[in-house]
């Protein structure tokens, strides 16, 4: 008898997908694609229940977000303070484009929400600005640049060097058009 029970619920398992599948299916959760601004988003736009309907709520269609980060650059390692000015100035500039140039990614792709960043870099001494910019998420993670100061420059950052180190900079930040949009804006129109 158990044979003859378990091939009727064999026979109709399919059929019953059938039925209830499009009933039952709900749109992809954004959490689970998304991060952690998704999931608040996704509790915070749920609704009480109404009836037999399980995930019932607002469904987001799209989701994004601008993020703005006031970073302080690391000093230079104990290890190099007793090297003369010119070369502490040259390993700290340097320093602090590899660090920004890499970090900048990787805010990227710990937060997917986030499509654009503000970005200001200050001295750990003075607290100036030393780098400032907006990056848009496509530019920071497709700049295969070599030197950290051009992938840096493509992403949108803009900065000043000297002999001395970086110069001083205006702490709003600066809007550089990417590469991409610049040639569009170059494009002659055919009116």
């Amino acid at each position: 008898m158990r044979t003859n029970n378990a091939r009727s619920a064999a026979r109709l398992e399919p059929e019953i997908q059938a039925n209830l599948g499009p009933a039952l299916k709900s749109e992809p959760s954004l959490g689970a694609d998304g991060g952690a601004i998704s999931q608040l988003v996704s509790r915070a736009l749920s609704l009480k229940p109404r009836g037999a309907i399980g995930n019932d709520g607002l469904v987001v269609q799209n989701l994004s977000a601008r993020l703005r980060v006031r970073l302080i650059a690391r000093r230079i390692h104990p290890w190099d303070r007793d090297r003369p000015a010119n070369e502490r100035s040259e390993l700290f500039v340097q320093q602090c484009l590899e660090d920004v140039s890499n970090a900048i990614p990787k805010l990227f792709r710990s937060m997917a929400e986030v499509d654009e960043m503000e970005v200001i870099v200050l001295d750990p001494r003075g607290k100036r600005a030393v780098i400032s910019g907006v990056v848009k998420r496509s530019d920071a993670l497709s700049s295969n640049c070599f030197s950290a100061g051009m992938k840096l420059r493509a992403m949108g950052l803009a900065f000043g060097r000297s002999n001395s180190g970086f110069e001083r900079m205006d702490e709003s930040p600066v809007v550089l058009p990417s590469t991409l949009e610049r040639e569009l804006n170059t494009i002659p129109s055919r009116e």
